[in-house]
């Protein structure tokens, strides 16, 4: 147990760690890209991954095929371009040392989004399936059972706003504020000239 952490406190294990998720995420990034230009012709190759004869259209092949396949179309649509981005995070912190606690808030923050968007997106019932993916879909099917169509359009502009007002801690007085200020300067402006 020791020597694994004195191995990870290595810097060159930490430099090593953190470009492979830098890499990882930039693999992930490209081949989410790629899957929605190449996701039809790609559909029959998902099952012939060992078939050598046979060349994917994804940018990165049958692995970002595959891959892709996994988190977009079964997974969670849209909301898969999450894990490259908290990937990227993951690596600014074994490469730059950032906060230990920023990450796992954004890993929170990032989990969240993924559902919501996937949600989303299986709600607003778009005719490609791709945005909503497996998961976002069925859970749309299976929330809709419990609170309805309008009870999970409700719900979803509520997380959005809390998202919102969490994150960039907006208040009804900050609105007012700068509304009011925004007002001001105008009638400020006007009477100059």
């Amino acid at each position: 147990s020791n020597s694994v952490i004195s191995f990870l406190k290595s810097r060159q294990i930490q430099t090593v760690i953190g470009f492979f998720l830098l890499f990882l995420s930039l693999f992930l990034f490209v081949a989410f890209i790629s899957f929605f230009f190449s996701w039809q012709e790609d559909q029959s190759i998902i099952n012939e991954f060992s078939n050598t004869a046979i060349q994917g259209s994804n940018l990165l092949g049958k692995v970002g095929a595959n891959l892709s396949h996994f988190f977009i179309y079964r997974g969670l649509g849209l909301g898969a371009f999450i894990i490259p981005y908290l990937l990227f995070l993951s690596s600014l912190f074994w490469l730059l040392k950032t906060k230990l606690s920023k990450l796992i808030i954004s890993y929170n923050w990032g989990l969240l989004a993924m559902i919501w968007i996937s949600i989303t997106f299986g709600f607003l019932n778009i005719s490609n399936a791709l945005f909503a993916g497996v998961i976002g879909y069925e859970l749309n099917i299976y929330i809709q059972l419990f609170i309805g169509r309008t009870g999970l359009g409700i719900s979803l502009v509520f997380l959005l706003l809390t998202y919102i007002i969490i994150r960039f801690k907006i208040t009804p007085e900050l609105v007012i504020k700068k509304f009011t200020t925004t007002k001001e300067e105008d009638i400020e402006v006007s009477s100059t000239h």
